[in-house]
């Protein structure tokens, strides 16, 4: 009998699982609560880590028809009351890094071509878990039966709780309390070429900046709230203050309105049914200032979908292997990814620290005060580890 999976959210993860399960047989149908394509929170900059993923589902030529663009800069600004200081790197693999609302339409269509039932918008009321399938209530009132459910909306918000004996597993995912994660898209009179990551003044928080395709730029920024409070909704003012040179008819050239969200934060989420799995923010979130999160996503519909197509015909022994086998490929690859990356941005946060280190950064790198500094040709002990740690040179 021809295997069944219903996945909930339509992001890099799940629409990637859906994907992947369709073109292996499976009678896969994809639920989406928002019409794409759609601004959403994100850095927009795809791990090196997940290149070979990426590449699978769509090839180098696909990305550039899709306006992609290949990133190989890294820079590094600190800001303070009085200058600004300003490191670059070349990475010693390039990145990816295109709109959400381009790769999710992407990849939702792949998933559409490869034979998935594509339901947007339809919003999941419930899920009703039984022994030998799942049921989904939509808001509509219409029901869903399959054989399991893929939790892919970033939080796992209608997963079960464990059946005792088992302790219960918090849900939906956590944020990290007192910071907010914020987005736009900007379209400065110079075009930005580099993945750069700034560290804003008296520890407000950091922001990323990288061109996507049009000429836009995205810029992702993950702030103290209380630093947020005293500019009330006006995000434009507020960066102003925080980044020096920054314009808000950037954005408004752009046409981009400001979105906001909490920061996911969780290690590894087991799922509470049998019939039950996570994964992107659902099932674990790293901090975004690794670039992982999207990386993170594709890694693991194509770990969750190769055990699920091996589990087949599917059983209560083979989908319990099948949870234990992701659960261990998630915690290997998180045990050192999520302190790495809480680690940066702890650095970041912390200007005086990250003053005190600029010396250090500094020996390997090219210093200029300038707005779009031209790296040197090597900095490997600065970049190298970083990137070997987080194992974007491997995948």
């Amino acid at each position: 009998m021809q295997p069944s999976a219903a996945i909930i959210g339509a992001g890099p993860a799940g629409a990637a699982a859906a994907v992947l399960l369709a073109r292996a047989g499976w009678r896969t149908t994809l639920l989406e609560s928002r019409p794409f394509p759609r601004i959403k929170v994100c850095g927009e900059c795809i791990s090196p880590a997940a290149t070979p993923q990426l590449h699978r589902l769509l090839p180098p030529e696909h990305l550039r028809r899709l306006g992609a663009v290949p990133v190989s800069t890294f820079s590094l600004h600190l800001h303070q009351p009085s200058s600004t200081r300003t490191l670059s790197w070349h990475m010693p693999a390039p990145t990816w890094a295109l709109s959400r609302g381009t790769l999710d339409l992407a990849l939702t269509t792949l998933a559409r071509d490869a034979g998935a039932v594509i339901a947007q918008p339809a919003t999941v009321r419930a899920v009703h878990y039984h022994a030998d399938h799942v049921a989904l209530t939509t808001a509509d009132g219409h029901t869903l039966t399959a054989d399991l459910v893929i939790h892919a909306d970033g939080v796992g918000r209608h997963d079960a709780p464990p059946a005792p004996p088992a302790p219960p597993a918090p849900t939906p995912t956590p944020s990290r309390p007192g910071v907010l994660g914020l987005k736009c898209h900007l379209r400065p009179p110079t075009p930005f070429t580099d993945l750069a990551m700034h560290a804003l003044p008296a520890g407000a928080g950091y922001l990323g900046t990288v061109p996507i395709e049009d000429n836009l730029v995205t810029v992702a920024l993950v702030a103290r709230t209380s630093a947020l409070e005293p500019f009330g909704n006006d995000f434009d003012a507020a960066l102003t203050a925080l980044w020096p040179g920054f314009d808000p008819a950037w954005r408004l050239a752009a046409a981009s309105p400001w979105v906001a969200c909490g920061v996911a934060a969780s290690g590894y989420r087991p799922p509470g049914h049998l019939r039950s799995f996570r994964i992107g923010n659902a099932a674990a979130a790293v901090e975004p200032v690794g670039g992982e999160g999207i990386g993170n996503a594709l890694w693991a519909a194509e770990t969750l979908t190769g055990l699920l197509t091996a589990a087949a015909p599917l059983s209560c022994a083979s989908l319990t292997a099948a949870q234990h086998a992701l659960a261990r490929a998630y915690r290997a690859r998180v045990r050192v990814r999520r302190p790495a990356c809480r680690t940066l941005a702890e650095v970041l946060m912390r200007p005086r620290l990250l003053g005190a280190l600029w010396p250090l950064l500094q020996a390997a790198g090219t210093a200029d005060r300038a707005p779009h500094a031209q790296p040197a040709p090597g900095a490997p002990w600065v970049m190298a580890p970083w990137w070997h740690l987080l194992g974007k040179a491997g995948g």
